[in-house]
């Protein structure tokens, strides 16, 4: 395809490959940290903190957010066309201030911060990533008010962005039928797939050698990154499946769509073990796993959580007055950050 560049080559392959296997070594020696929010704790979750003012009134709406490794700082997307780097401490936004660069709503926004593999935690980058329906995505660097990269690559909107588990690349998933593969401090393309359908939402498996698509008509698609070929469809849901999110163990994917299902996948035996049908009106956009996979955030007409693998619910929390957009936790799981299109973004934690 045209602006794309020399692919995903087989060096290339091989760092991606030593990568997975330094992950998947260290998790599996990995144990449940004792700081974990236990089950009763996140029960006693309230709303610590609210804030109506880091998007515009004119095109009211949060649309999506990211928790940085530090837990201090948060970045959202509105449909004002902002992208916004807001402290969770000072309760103010961070300046310089980023330019409306975005010219219709953001779709994602994500920090950029992968995965040590010598001790499983999040190495911070200084760099945040946005997809918009202006069919751009943008890399930014905190600090600076200007993106660094502006990536052209797709024809339709863009819909969601996500991290390759070495730091270096990312890939962005389109509505044109098409995912991307682009090299971080470039900007450059280097692979473009075609798929069957629109694709609605995207996510890299811990380990970075697959990736998770969901579509317009309902189907989960697997892709192996190094062949861009599909190695496992999941079937099921009806209508757009407007999210996924796997755990961070890698053995698990959970999928929210349109039919207001979030089925829960076990990628080592291709099948879904876990459905949680919630009501016809529910609005379903997110689903979040914590970082241990110990438990699922679930975002629509409120937040709800659940336990990981029993998918039994935990606690529901409703103090948003429109739609849950999106919904992230923080670390160990000792609080959540939700954003809505009432164009709220809130802190949810336990009372002390």
């Amino acid at each position: 395809m045209e602006g794309v560049e020399n692919g995903i080559t087989e060096d290339l392959k091989q760092i991606m490959k030593e990568r997975a296997e330094a992950l998947s070594k260290y998790r599996k020696k990995r144990a449940i940290p004792a700081s974990l929010a236990t089950a009763e704790q996140i029960k006693e979750f309230v709303m610590k903190s609210t804030s109506n003012a880091l998007h515009k009134t004119s095109d009211p709406g949060v649309t999506c957010v990211d928790v940085h490794p530090t837990d201090e700082l948060i970045v959202t997307g509105g449909m004002d066309h902002n992208v916004v780097l807001y402290n969770l401490k000072s309760k103010k936004i961070v300046q310089p201030p980023f330019n409306t660069e975005h010219t219709k709503k953001v779709t994602d926004v994500l920090f950029v911060a992968p995965t040590d593999p010598s001790d499983g935690t999040r190495r911070d980058k200084g760099i945040i990533l946005s997809s918009s329906a202006d069919k751009t995505a943008k890399v930014w660097k905190i600090g600076e008010p200007a993106s660094v990269h502006t990536v052209k690559a797709h024809s339709a909107d863009v819909t969601g962005v996500t991290l390759q588990a070495t730091g270096d690349y990312f890939v962005t998933a389109s509505l044109d039928r098409t995912w991307a593969f682009h090299d971080l401090k470039s900007g450059a393309t280097l692979a473009q797939i075609q798929g069957e359908t629109a694709f609605q939402s995207v996510g890299f498996h811990p380990d970075g050698l697959i990736l998770g698509t969901g579509s317009s008509e309902g189907v989960v698609q697997i892709w192996d990154i190094k062949s861009q070929q599909v190695i496992t469809p999941f079937e099921g849901h009806k209508g757009k499946v407007v999210d996924i999110s796997f755990s961070e163990n890698g053995y698990y994917l959970a999928t929210a769509a349109e039919d207001n299902t979030v089925r829960l996948w076990d990628l080592r035996k291709a099948k879904n073990f876990q459905t949680i049908t919630l009501d016809s009106d529910y609005q379903l956009s997110s689903v979040e796993w914590d970082w241990s996979g110990s438990y699922l955030a679930v975002a629509g007409a409120d937040i709800r959580v659940y336990l990981g693998k029993t998918a039994n619910h935990i606690a529901t929390f409703s103090k948003h007055t429109a739609t849950v957009t999106d919904v992230k936790w923080g670390h160990d799981a000792q609080f959540l950050v939700s954003v809505s299109a009432d164009r709220s973004v809130k802190y949810w934690t336990r009372k002390e």
